[in-house]
């Protein structure tokens, strides 16, 4: 009897996103199922957005930053060093953003803008 409950259940489980779904229609999906219920419908994913060349860059860090920082990744249950180029790529793209957009505030306004059109 429960066997028959789980062949019907999988019968009428939802649709997965579609492969050119956005990432905000895929997460939502995930959030609300389990892929075990999908294991058997799914295949390698294939990658296509490779990184770029890194170059090696030292840092210089007192002891206890690097202890913390090693604590904190291993919390996360990942290397140090990925956390922190996570951190250091995370803070660049905040500050290039802000920098835009102080430029943006301080470009003169066109007669037109200040008009209404």
């Amino acid at each position: 009897m429960a066997r028959a409950k789980q062949l019907k259940a999988k019968e009428r489980k939802d649709e997965m996103p579609a492969p050119e779904a956005s990432d905000r229609d895929v997460a939502e999906f995930w959030e609300t199922h389990s892929v075990a219920d999908y294991w058997d419908d799914l295949g390698p994913a294939e990658l296509t957005k490779k990184p770029g060349p890194r170059q090696v860059v030292t840092l210089r860090l007192d002891s206890k930053a690097v202890d913390a920082l090693r604590a904190l990744a291993r919390g996360q249950g990942m290397n140090y060093t990925a956390l922190a180029r996570g951190w250091i790529s995370e803070r660049l793209k905040a500050e290039l953003r802000a920098r835009v957009a102080a430029r943006r505030r301080a470009a003169p306004r066109s007669k037109g803008a200040l008009k209404g059109g």
